[in-house]
């Protein structure tokens, strides 16, 4: 059978109807039977709402702090990659411009004339101080000496 409020509606009872009772869902005087489901304290009593209140607080910035670390960490490790890759690419370059220095020079040397293959020999010594002020620019990169070349001669 159900109990009529003080409205008249069924299956809800006011206050004044629950006195003798273990209370409403969500009050203070609710047991574990009838009472919320959640932290509680060490003699099984609810927490207090401003307990429970920092409670969900501190989770939240929690999820919320260790999910930003998670991206940072991630974000990081990216950009290190494509500095990695970047700091190998310019080493590339450095050496392209160094062989490319030391063929211009060869080739200086081998043709002293003031025209060379009809173009005049100003042109190629502009492209090899061009190639110096590249080289210059590119002097504080830090690279790993090229490997040597391997041979298929055999060893006696």
């Amino acid at each position: 059978m159900s109990e009529r409020g003080p409205e008249g509606r069924e299956g809800q009872v006011g206050r004044e109807g629950a006195a003798g009772r273990e209370g409403l869902p969500g009050e203070a005087g609710a047991t574990g039977e009838t009472g919320e489901q959640g932290p509680r304290g060490r003699k099984g009593e609810p927490l207090p709402r401003n307990v429970r209140l920092a409670f969900i607080i501190i989770v939240v910035i929690s999820a919320v702090s260790l999910t930003l670390i998670a991206g940072f960490a991630i974000s990081n490790r990216r950009l290190a990659n494509q500095g990695k890759q970047a700091h190998e690419a310019l080493c590339v370059v450095k050496a392209n411009f160094e062989v490319r220095k030391q063929r211009t020079e060869d080739f200086l040397k081998n043709n002293p004339g003031s025209l060379i293959l009809g173009i005049p020999r100003r042109e190629f010594e502009r492209s090899l101080k061009d190639t110096q002020e590249t080289l210059n620019a590119l002097d504080t990169l830090a690279c790993r000496p090229p490997a040597e070349p391997t041979t298929t001669e055999s060893i006696p």
